[in-house]
């Protein structure tokens, strides 16, 4: 198999399982066991959920903190990665969603999901707990072909939507997510992200410089990157997709120096960097910083430039 056909059966396996969106969002009635069997990763020792479909089994790790809370010192601020554990850690259940913002928050505000500053930059990991065994094949440019086996399971990485604004990925039912892409031998991974004005805030003082948000993105894949081998994953093969804000985010993440070395291919979903919705001059985003600001109370008027 080719690099450029091996690309295409990634994609064609993606497809049948891009309705995320969708299934993610339909509860079922299965609940997964608990599992007691520790995995001891570079982050610190954790154990997980167990989900099972027939003879095949997915792992599932809820609730990993890949950054410290984003509160005191740390609010406003890049994300600072969460200090390595030594006692094992729970992940039976999803992490708390980061406080949703804007016009349409009221969609959010009834969901079960508590939405807390402390705690919210979690991810989560859902990891086919079987081997890769087909090779893939580069064609190379002469007569000569190579092969080499994969170190791991490809990886998925997905960044929800909501207009920058709303998101959360409790909404998606581990069992509806385990039961689509782990099944076409792909980890998958999501990760919350700040919002709003948690995420964005910026007076364009040099000091507090807006785009947290995509910086705990960043940091989410670098969490990938030195943590992602032990369940399986190959840090070589991740792909990094979302919708609407998350492709916007992705097309980001790609453009951006200090982030687009941490994955190898992307997959946008009805979002660019050029969308309206992601992208303003600095001097407007400062404007509506500056506006934020008065309204909870500020009494100035001045604009740091």
């Amino acid at each position: 198999m080719s690099t450029f056909s091996f690309f295409f059966y990634f994609i064609l396996k993606f497809s049948f399982a891009s309705s995320i969106d969708v299934l993610g969002t339909l509860a079922g009635n299965k609940v997964p066991d608990k599992n007691t069997q520790v995995l001891n990763a570079p982050c610190g020792p954790i154990r997980g959920n167990i989900y099972t479909f027939g003879s095949k089994i997915v792992d599932g790790y809820l609730g990993i903190p890949f950054a410290k809370p984003p509160i005191g010192d740390l609010r406003y601020r890049k994300p600072v990665p969460f200090d390595k554990w030594t006692e094992t850690r729970d992940c039976y259940e999803y992490g708390p969603g980061c406080p949703q913002t804007g016009q349409f928050s009221g969609l959010t505000a009834t969901k079960t999901c508590p939405f807390l500053e402390d705690n919210c930059l979690t991810l989560n990991v859902f990891a086919p707990r079987w081997n890769l065994t087909e090779f893939v094949i580069f064609l190379r440019v002469s007569h000569l072909i190579s092969y080499f086996q994969p170190k791991g399971l490809p990886v998925l990485v997905y960044i929800y939507g909501g207009g920058f604004e709303i998101g959360y990925t409790s909404y998606m039912d581990g069992y509806a997510i385990t039961g689509t892409i782990p099944q076409r031998d792909i980890i998958l991974v999501t990760m919350n992200y700040r919002l709003g004005p948690m995420g964005f805030l910026t007076i364009a003082d040099g000091v507090s410089n807006g785009n947290y948000a995509l910086w705990d993105q960043t940091l989410a894949l670098q969490w990938v990157q030195d943590n992602i081998a032990a369940f399986g994953g190959d840090p070589a093969m991740v792909t990094l997709a979302g919708t609407s804000a998350g492709s916007a985010s992705t097309d980001f993440l790609s453009l951006s120096p200090h982030s687009n070395k941490l994955f190898r291919r992307s997959i946008q979903m009805s979002g660019t960097a050029f969308c309206n919705f992601a992208i303003r001059p600095q001097r407007v985003e400062a404007s509506v910083g500056l506006q934020y600001a008065q309204s909870k109370g500020y009494a100035g008027n001045g604009l740091l430039f």
